[in-house]
């Protein structure tokens, strides 16, 4: 629940930085500027977990969690669009 508590508090900054404008260093941050960061991240997150053999959904939280972000309205919790692609690939093909 802690890593889902932190990645609600995490889309939550980013998706009002996107609606109300972040500036750094009195400059604005773009689109560009957040999804260039967005990637180093994940890229590090990569790199730390690169011998994990799990067969991890990385690739896919990372495109949800864009998505969720990206929005352009605010849903309330990350949660549920997680749960729903979960459900959806445990039953696919039932």
């Amino acid at each position: 629940m802690e890593d889902a508590a932190t990645a609600e508090i995490c889309r939550s900054q980013l998706w009002q930085y996107r609606k109300y404008g972040l500036t750094l260093n009195n400059k604005a941050i773009s689109d560009l500027d957040l999804n260039k960061i967005m990637n180093q991240e994940l890229d590090k997150i990569r790199s730390q977990y690169a011998s994990y053999q799990g067969g991890g959904k990385l690739s896919e939280a990372a495109i949800m969690f864009r998505n969720i972000v990206y929005d352009k309205d605010f849903i309330e919790f990350i949660t549920l669009p997680a749960y729903m692609a979960i459900f959806n690939a445990e039953n696919k093909g039932k």
